[in-house]
């Protein structure tokens, strides 16, 4: 394994540190616009019961899935990623991974039980606690970055593929539970991505990506600007007058609220594929 020129590795840096900062500045705004107005609020509202109603035709699976996410199974799953970096003799690389899951998650919970505070605008159901971030989802974004770190290079692109598929089912499942809302999965996918960009680390490689990254790469940007474009349609038409819960539930059954679920699920998949194909393209060997 040969060493990136320096100036390379520079330009690479700064674009990762930017990146990292981006990230970083859409948690704010995502989290200021959803939590602070009246018309934020709605919107989220409205997202968690749109996206709800696509429960039934889940079977069971979506929460099958949230029950195997917890403080064990990330611990235990960190422990694995670790020792496949220490068999590769990438011990270093298991120390980033480390770094990666508890900075991250402990970001999310930072975050959302010491920081983030959800104003009562007469939005929803009075009393309705912050839920921003997704701890689910920060937890399924940094073990699929974790993977990708850290696996074999011919395996990175289905690695990406997987991780893609587990993440965006991880963050549409806490929305058809109504457990979060789609500002809380964003925001979390956002978080970890911030800390997957500035630990991966930059290699010399002369791999090619393959037909998996590339399909993941298309359709995650494909998804992301459908998904952004029809955010965008629904907040202009989102009222600033506070909805109740069962006006919210009752715009969830209209065709706004059928499109805020499409557009919800479609951004989250979108998201997810970006950060994961990003970060594929750094984690080199």
């Amino acid at each position: 394994m040969s060493e990136v020129s320096a100036p390379r590795l520079t330009r690479n840096q700064f674009f990762r540190l930017v990146a990292a900062v981006v990230c970083a500045i859409l948690t704010a705004i995502i989290a200021q616009q959803s939590l602070v107005t009246v018309k934020g609020q709605n919107f989220d509202g409205l997202t968690r019961f749109a996206v709800s109603r696509g429960k039934p035709y889940l079977f069971g699976a979506d929460t099958a899935a949230l029950d195997t996410i917890s403080m064990g199974a990330l611990i235990a799953l960190t422990g694995v990623v670790f020792l496949i970096a220490a068999a590769r003799k990438r011990r270093e690389l298991g120390i980033r991974v480390l770094i990666l899951v508890a900075g991250a998650n402990l970001t999310t919970q930072i975050l959302k039980h010491w920081i983030i505070h959800r104003p009562a605008l007469g939005v929803d159901y009075q009393g309705l606690a912050n839920s921003l971030p997704s701890g689910h989802t920060t937890v399924a974004m940094t073990a699929a970055i974790g993977i990708v770190m850290v696996v074999v290079p011919k395996w990175r692109s289905v690695a990406v593929f997987v991780g893609w598929l587990t993440t965006s089912f991880v963050g549409i499942a806490v929305m058809l539970n109504q457990w979060h809302r789609l500002s809380d999965v964003l925001t979390a996918i956002l978080i970890a991505a911030a800390w997957g960009l500035v630990l991966t680390p930059r290699e010399a490689t002369d791999r090619r990506f393959g037909h998996t990254h590339r399909v993941t790469l298309l359709v995650s940007l494909a998804a992301t600007l459908i998904g952004a474009i029809g955010i965008g349609v629904i907040w202009l038409r989102m009222t600033d007058i506070p909805l109740s819960e069962a006006a919210l539930q009752a715009a969830s059954r209209t065709p706004l609220g059928l499109a805020t679920g499409c557009a919800s699920v479609l951004t989250i998949i979108g998201l997810a594929g970006l950060v994961l194909a990003m970060v594929n393209t750094q984690a080199r060997h």
